[in-house]
């Protein structure tokens, strides 16, 4: 008994569950307006940009923790600071 799928789906819709590649996800979670605003974000990402590599990668984390050094918290500020050191080794 197979089940019916429609080929493309809102990805909202609860009825139905289906990967999402991880850059969709992203895209998404950036548009969303608080991105901008969420130092914690900016780390999480650019970590993850780290781990995928790649030239363009680094670039666009460099650019979120050049912005996460600047946070008035210290936690966020070290973070960003320790990522950046492992981007220039």
């Amino acid at each position: 008994m197979g089940v019916n799928h429609p080929k493309s789906i809102s990805l909202f819709n609860p009825t139905y569950h289906r990967v999402v590649p991880l850059c969709d996800i992203i895209f998404i979670y950036q548009k969303a307006g608080f991105f901008d605003a969420n130092v914690e974000a900016h780390l999480f990402l650019s970590e993850l940009l780290i781990k995928l590599g790649g030239e363009a990668n680094q670039a666009e984390a460099k650019k979120y923790l050049e912005k996460a050094a600047q946070s008035a918290d210290s936690y966020y500020k070290n973070g960003a600071t320790r990522l950046l050191a492992e981007i220039e080794k």
